[in-house]
């Protein structure tokens, strides 16, 4: 890699950091809107625990898939309206999704 992309690298890490930090218990809530959304059952009684989730296999791909563009998109959003070199960057985050 050339230093451009390990320069792309660190700020896509630490944009991930700082988009995990502030999330907290609104990540609970977008993970069970995802859960819904792909049709996942909740709560199931897993190990004497009743917070488990069953997915199929086709459902936990797609629900793989809104999880990975979710933070793609956040992690995307703090490079908005900053300046051009910023909005490229954002632009190469959000376009990693379309080769999925």
């Amino acid at each position: 890699m050339n230093s451009e992309e390990d320069e792309f690298r660190r700020i896509e890490r630490e944009a991930l950091r700082q988009s995990h930090q502030s999330k907290g218990n609104a990540m609970k809530a977008k993970t069970k809107e995802f859960a819904d959304a792909v049709g996942a059952v909740y709560p199931v009684l897993f190990m004497g625990r009743h917070d488990g989730v069953l997915f199929t296999e086709t459902e936990l791909e797609t629900f793989v898939e809104l999880v990975a563009e979710a933070e793609r998109e956040a992690c995307a959003a703090m490079f908005d309206d900053r300046n051009v070199w910023d909005e490229e960057v954002g632009e190469r985050i959000r376009a990693r999704g379309e080769n999925t």
